[in-house]
């Protein structure tokens, strides 16, 4: 049972792939101290690299 349900929420999730240098937005991790009203999403990041996992390293970016 549990393996299908895991198979119907693989098959719901939209699989994103960003290339090397691309700029991208970064979930915030809210706290209860912020509150509701804390950004959703933070900073303006520049993908550097890949891995096998298919994880992205982000580093600090600007716009320009």
């Amino acid at each position: 049972m549990k393996q299908k349900i895991a198979a119907r929420h693989d098959a719901k999730v939209i699989k994103r792939s960003f290339d090397v240098g691309s700029l991208v937005l970064r979930r915030n991790a809210k706290d209860s101290y912020e509150g509701k009203l804390a950004a959703n999403w933070e900073g303006l990041y520049r993908v550097r690299g890949k891995t096998d996992n298919g994880a992205s390293t982000l580093r600090q970016g600007s716009p320009i």
